[in-house]
């Protein structure tokens, strides 16, 4: 027993060095990177009055959306669907015509009434009226109908804008930082010194060994954070 008893111990033994050497194994020296990951789900509620019942001078219902989280260079559109009459009926068949607006403003059917981009906030309403013309009215009866309403996540519309560097034009979208000019198609070399700018930690400058830093007017080196000014004109030094 005695001896059962010290074999086991030594194959015990023998195991825990064994762990010891494989953790040995995968030592490092210096840096070593860890991937970090972090995924958020797009979610939003949109909020719609089930009814509305129109009076004499109109009736106002609100239509928002809250907590919208959506990918960048997305935002979430509630519009009147394509399908609306704007008419509401007896059951007798007698029919009348409302209006819609959205902030005071006439929407037909298929305009979008609610648009909230989160770059801009998660939270965005809009005052919907319906209203009838009473000099229309020919018959007596309780008028129904539906409005229908569509609810989707759009791609932001792009707006590009000019600027200068030097006094050559290039394009890049509306609230774009150097950064992201840099890595996208609009930093195409479009001039005849085909300047390609490159961003480090600091500054952005031509690629090609130029060596010239890009200077807002403060004559300050412009960084990959800063947003680039529309219609401005840029410099350069060496």
């Amino acid at each position: 027993m005695k001896k059962l008893f010290a074999l086991l111990l030594a194959v015990a033994l023998v195991a825990a060095m064994s762990v010891t050497a494989f953790a040995e194994d995968y030592s490092t020296t210096g840096d070593k990177g860890m991937n970090i990951t972090y995924t958020v789900a797009p979610a939003y509620t949109v909020t719609i009055p089930e009814t509305v019942t129109i009076g004499a001078t109109g009736t106002e219902k609100t239509v928002s959306a809250a907590d919208v989280v959506v990918n960048k260079g997305q935002y979430v559109s509630v519009a009147l669907a394509a399908e609306n009459n704007f008419t509401v009926t007896t059951a007798e068949g007698a029919t009348l015509p409302y209006t819609v607006t959205a902030n005071g403003v006439n929407v037909a059917a298929g305009d979008e009434i609610l648009s909230v981009n989160p770059t801009d906030g998660k939270t965005g309403s809009a005052a919907i009226v319906f209203a009838i013309d009473e000099d229309l009215i020919q018959y007596a009866g309780t008028y129904t109908g539906t409005a229908t309403f569509t609810v989707a996540v759009k791609a932001v519309p792009v707006t590009t804008m000019t600027f200068y560097i030097w006094g050559m034009p290039f394009t890049a979208e509306v609230g774009m930082t150097w950064a992201e000019w840099v890595a996208s198609p609009y930093n195409d070399g479009n001039n005849s010194y085909e300047w390609i700018f490159v961003a480090d930690e600091e500054n952005v400058w031509p690629d090609g060994n130029y060596g010239f830093f890009v200077l807002d007017g403060n004559y300050d080196e412009v960084s990959p954070s800063d947003l680039i000014v529309a219609d401005y004109g840029y410099g350069t030094y060496a």
